[in-house]
């Protein structure tokens, strides 16, 4: 009786799981159809390779190229903004209606039918998809709207409309005079009150006019930058002209900036003018004149001065590995040791190693690594008139590279300007010299037992 009855339960449980599967495939397929029937186009975004939006006298014409990128063949040929001209695909191609309002209009012009319409041609087929649309509704803010091949006219989402009134500026890709940042090795500026260079050494830049310098590599980079990126607010010409040039103050420019990109085998000069609140630029790679945001001439308006490297040293603290230090007779090393179980610690070398006052040692890296010059010697006189012959003392700090292998720097102490309150510094792989504050000489210590963390002197041979 029990096997019976469990047998019975077995199969009314089958047999409802198989009358759910059935409801539910059912309810799917309903709403899959429903879905569809909703659909006033149904493509995939991805295959569109051509799209025309005409509009009153209008009509603009993208093309995607053989990279897959969005251009503009009509009206101009240009660069197209792929963020907005693929948000004009995706929101036609795949479109759904709000309501049907006929299903055979006899005269579409009632709704103003065809005001806009959009032709969206698909990989393999010759017949573009056309949708047209009219007149807003007032009611609710949708719009009507029809497909070129149905007589059905339905109602679709108000923001729609939103996207068939971009300009063809919005579509525009507005980094008019783009160019690899990376290749360029050299700049020279000229503005109404100073002309300076600028070229690449390593992974920083150095001044050769008006005086011999590092300069600060993050506005140097980012001027570079803010040409690259140039974002037009308005084309002023297509295929600029002299008189154009003169139009706008170009033939004879406030900023005129060249930089020098070997690798290309080319020089890029730039024209910027200045006019009330409008900037106007061209460019010698292009034949387009825009009005840009006044941004760009931030450092470029800076004296050179104010664009020069006032950091002593550039170094990571977390980088440093070892800090000799040499002052008079005293020489005193640390050597930095990364424990798992007890974290960073600083030792003196040797056949017994002391460890030595963590505090003190990275108080001093921390003090070179942020040290900024006060003013600079930028044609210094002979080692013996600014103390460097004899230096009161001398630092080399060694770090250890992220990317692998080690650089040095080394700093030379002069004498101290007493009625200036500054001390002079030397950076050993530059010819110039910096002027910091005395306080410096705080910090170095002057025995070998100032940093031994037991207060005592550590063993000889450091």
């Amino acid at each position: 009786m029990k096997l019976k009855k469990t047998l019975v339960l077995v199969a009314a449980f089958a047999a409802l799981l198989a009358f759910v599967l059935v409801f539910e495939s059912r309810e799917k397929k309903a709403g899959m159809e429903k879905e569809k029937s909703e659909k006033l186009v149904d493509l995939a975004s991805a295959d569109v390779t051509r799209v025309q939006l005409k509009r009153e006298d209008e009509r603009l014409t993208f093309e995607k190229n053989e990279k897959g990128e969005w251009t503009i063949t009509e009206p101009v040929a240009a660069r197209a903004d792929s963020y907005e001209v693929n948000n004009l695909v995706e929101g036609f191609a795949d479109l759904s209606f709000e309501k049907i309002v006929e299903e055979q209009a006899a005269d579409p012009s009632v709704y103003e039918i065809p005001k806009k319409e959009i032709l969206l041609w698909v990989k393999g087929q010759d017949t573009p998809v056309s949708i047209l649309t009219g007149m807003e509704n007032p009611i609710d803010k949708t719009y009507y709207a029809k497909r070129g091949d149905e007589a059905r006219v339905v109602l679709i989402a108000g923001n729609k409309g939103t996207i068939l009134d971009k300009k063809l500026l919005d579509f525009r890709d507005k980094s008019a005079f783009k160019f690899e940042t990376g290749e360029v090795k050299a700049m020279k500026v000229r503005t109404k009150d100073a002309g300076w260079e600028v070229r690449q050494t390593g992974d920083g830049w150095f001044f050769d006019i008006p005086f011999k310098a590092l300069a600060k590599k993050s506005s140097i980079d980012s001027m570079i930058s803010a040409l690259s990126n140039l974002r037009a607010k308005e084309f002023l010409s297509e295929a600029k002209t002299p008189q154009d040039l003169e139009n706008f103050g170009l033939d004879e420019p406030a900023y005129r900036i060249s930089l020098s990109l070997p690798a290309a085998g080319k020089t890029i000069v730039f024209a910027l003018s200045k006019r009330g609140d409008d900037v106007y630029a061209s460019s010698s790679d292009s034949d387009k004149i825009i009005s840009c945001d006044s941004y760009v001439l931030g450092d470029f308006d800076k004296p050179p001065s104010d664009l020069r490297e006032k950091q002593v040293a550039q170094f990571s603290s977390w980088e440093v590995e070892k800090l000799d230090i040499r002052r008079g007779e005293t020489v005193i090393t640390a050597v930095r040791q990364k424990d798992d179980q007890e974290g960073e610690r600083w030792f003196s070398p040797g056949d017994e190693k002391k460890e030595l006052d963590k505090a003190k040692v990275d108080e001093l890296i921390r003090k070179l690594e942020y040290l900024q010059a006060a003013g600079f010697i930028d044609q210094p006189g002979p080692p013996s008139e600014t103390g460097l012959d004899q230096p009161q003392a001398e630092i080399t700090i060694l770090t250890q590279e992220t990317e692998g292998g080690t650089s040095e720097v080394k700093l030379l102490v002069g004498k101290e300007i007493t009625d200036k309150k500054q001390l002079i510094l030397k950076n050993a792989r530059l010819d110039y010299l910096f002027l910091v504050e005395p306080s410096l000489l705080d910090q170095i210590p002057k025995e070998a037992g100032d940093w031994s963390k037991d207060g005592k002197e550590p063993d000889a041979g450091t």
